[in-house]
């Protein structure tokens, strides 16, 4: 790689983010794909933490590929001539790489947060109603409200004794 091809040049810069946000490859397949003009997948990172301006165009072009994976996933799920599991692998990768790309539109909204102080002994255990013992379970937070919908206490109709 020439020493020139390493300094940040705004319009290179430019280019590198309108590929990256519309080709179906990693930065370091575009890098080998097109070596006389991406320096490499370190330098690229080191100009996105050098250059604001360049990391809010990789941002952008993150958001890009994220929403093209969105439109992936219809199409995928909306193509009849698929066998089921394949369709559902290539969703989920898909979904799985939107939601690294643009957390905030494609990420999961299940972010649970819980912090334990000490440790809960079986003697603990039997001091929890049912509800918390369900929220544990699912995964909610006990102190506070719950994140989660996906198990509702009152439906569930088994009782301890």
């Amino acid at each position: 790689m020439s020493e020139d091809l390493r300094e940040y040049d705004p319009e290179r810069a430019l280019w590198i983010a309108g590929a990256y946000a519309e080709a179906e490859l990693t930065m370091k397949e575009l890098a080998d794909l097109y070596p006389d003009i991406i320096p490499g997948v370190l330098c690229v990172r080191r100009w996105r933490d050098q250059h604001p301006d360049f990391n809010m165009l990789m941002l952008e072009a993150e958001r890009c590929r994220a929403e093209i994976l969105a439109d992936e996933i219809i199409k995928i799920s909306d193509d009849g001539d698929r066998v089921a599991a394949a369709a559902a692998n290539a969703i989920k990768s898909r979904q799985w790489m939107a939601a690294r790309l643009d957390r905030k539109r494609y990420g999961s909204e299940t972010t649970v947060k819980q912090e334990i102080s000490g440790s809960i002994t079986h003697e603990h255990l039997h001091q929890l109603t049912d509800e918390q013992l369900m929220a544990i379970a699912a995964g909610h937070v006990i102190d506070g409200e719950s994140t989660r919908t996906a198990i509702e206490p009152a439906a569930i109709t088994h009782k301890r004794t």
